[in-house]
């Protein structure tokens, strides 16, 4: 939770970078078990993952959602 003690711009792309590496990681790790490409699972996962993430934002941009 880097938001309780970095700035917010800080803890956005920190929170957003640990997000990417823990989306990424979970999509690959099937695939090292079952001897598929594992960097492409993860990237799947991934770009799933990140892309609900930008339409959550922007839904909630579009709505003029306040923090």
């Amino acid at each position: 939770m880097p938001v309780l003690w970095l700035p917010t711009i800080s803890a956005v792309i920190i929170a957003m970078a640990l997000s990417a590496v823990v989306l990424f990681g979970v999509g690959a790790y099937p695939a090292t078990s079952l001897s598929g490409r594992w960097w492409r699972s993860g990237l799947k996962l991934l770009v799933i993952g990140l892309g609900a993430a930008a339409v959550g934002f922007a839904i909630g941009h579009l709505f003029q959602a306040r923090a």
